[in-house]
């Protein structure tokens, strides 16, 4: 008897998988820098609790990893075919983003500090 799983069940936890390995990504990344962590967490959680929007993540993201091209380009998987994070190629550009949607609508953000807990928004 196999003691492999079915290839649909290996398949279905390999978004999972990827989206751990980016979550660790980012935590290594800001591990001196908690309260952006912190703040993707609580991104994320809000669109899994459908309190944010598409558009609405994929700006903040776009805030908090600005000048952090991996980071960025890591996004990328998780995003809807259309959407991509672009980092800017012009060096005195540096932390600008380029939110590319389906339509092609392009939009810059730069980086910013966010204020997701308490506090104002």
């Amino acid at each position: 008897m196999s003691t492999t799983q079915p290839s649909s069940t290996r398949a279905g936890t390999e978004p999972i998988k990827q989206a751990y390995e980016y979550l660790n990504q980012v935590r290594a990344q800001f591990l001196h820098n908690r309260e952006v962590y912190d703040a993707f967490v609580e991104v994320m959680g809000k669109f899994k609790e459908k309190t944010l929007e598409r558009m609405e993540v994929i700006e903040r993201v776009a805030e908090l990893f600005a000048g952090h091209h991996h980071l960025l380009s890591g996004f990328n998987q998780f995003l809807p075919k259309g959407y991509r994070l672009e980092p800017s190629d012009d060096p005195s550009h540096f932390n600008e983003v380029v939110i590319v949607t389906p339509d092609g609508r392009r939009q810059c953000r730069t980086a910013s500090t966010i204020t997701l807990g308490p506090g104002p928004h």
